[in-house]
């Protein structure tokens, strides 16, 4: 039985040294579009991680260009992202005033300075949102230069699977990707659930 079903057998410790030391990573798009959404420490250690790897790691053709396809709706995305954190924070005091407003704090001569607190919040949320403006300064634009996308093509140059040769082999992989969907057979099933 061991040998009928050996992906099942958890791996040694040699063998988990083994694939450390030898093994091939291939990573799928959403690693490489993840770069454009990873705070900058983060994705500086991922980078790192890869160029250590270098001659050791592999992307299919499908994924370079799914990374191409979806980079720049990515950075927008990211871009909209970290704008839209802005309005809630905004919204803290007049929505805090609203609700103890309902209690009647004031009138009960409630044991507790409410001024005070609404200057020390709205101090925190100007310095939040002081922060939140520095990322945004930092953060990638679409229309800027893509120093992310030039260490990807750098890190993976000579590590690209070669592209479907013809239009019969990509309809032949189309068809066959849609029956593995359809029966939910990994890896990337999840993906076509989540699409129209």
């Amino acid at each position: 039985m061991k040998k009928t079903y050996k992906a099942y057998k958890q791996p040694s410790g040699n063998d988990f040294k083994l694939l450390w030391e030898k093994a091939t990573f291939v990573f799928d798009s959403n690693i490489l579009l993840n770069l454009y959404r990873l705070q900058s420490t983060a994705r500086n250690s991922l980078l790192n991680v890869l160029e250590k790897l270098n001659d050791r790691i592999w992307i299919p053709y499908h994924v370079g260009l799914e990374f191409y396809r979806n980079r720049l709706n990515t950075i927008s995305k990211q871009e909209e992202l970290v704008r839209k954190i802005k309005k809630p924070v905004k919204n803290i005091s007049s929505s805090l005033a609203g609700e103890f407003s309902k209690l009647n704090i004031r009138e009960r001569h409630f044991p507790i300075d409410i001024g005070s607190f609404y200057t020390e919040l709205d101090k925190l949320s100007d310095k939040f949102l002081d922060n939140i403006e520095e990322i945004i300064k930092k953060q990638q634009g679409i229309t800027d230069d893509d120093h992310i996308r030039d260490e990807i093509e750098h890190l993976f140059t000579g590590r690209v699977g070669i592209p479907p040769k013809n239009q019969d082999i990509l309809n032949k992989l189309k068809n066959e990707g849609k029956d593995r969907c359809k029966n939910k057979i990994p890896p990337g099933f999840k993906d076509y659930e989540d699409k129209d």
